[in-house]
């Protein structure tokens, strides 16, 4: 019974390493990424564009759940099931004065994420103007 439990131990740990590896996304900078893109897919580039585009330019509210972006039209750019992108902007500090933008790639087989930092210059408090985000290097 125990070299039984070793065996399917021993399978499961092969059959699970190509599969978690599979599922990861490859961490790339936004360049690099729509470079490839327009190459492969010019469908999906003029997508990626206007999400690109929407979620860095619409980021003075942020959004509290990073995972729910299928509600945002905006924010998701689709061919078809192996096409698409989507972005979310959301916090990522306790200040109030850090965000994060994230953006999912897949397309041909490949599978991206682009993570870009952003700052305010100062917290923003309520019935007050906001400072504008600024990208991190």
């Amino acid at each position: 019974m125990l070299r039984l439990f070793s065996v399917f131990v021993l399978l499961l740990s092969f059959v699970g390493t190509p599969l978690s590896t599979a599922l990861a996304y490859e961490e790339a900078k936004i360049d690099q990424v729509m470079g490839e893109l327009e190459t492969d897919n010019s469908a999906l580039f003029k997508k990626a564009k206007k999400v690109y585009s929407y979620a860095t330019k619409n980021a003075n509210e942020i959004i509290e759940k990073p995972l729910l972006t299928k509600h945002n039209k905006a924010l998701n750019g689709f061919v078809d099931k192996n096409n698409k992108v989507s972005a979310k902007f959301y916090a990522s500090g306790t200040e109030g004065i850090a965000a994060r933008l994230v953006m999912l790639f897949k397309f041909s087989g490949k599978k991206y994420k682009v993570i870009e930092d952003y700052t305010r210059a100062k917290k923003c408090k309520k019935w007050e103007a906001c400072a504008p985000w600024q990208k991190v290097n």
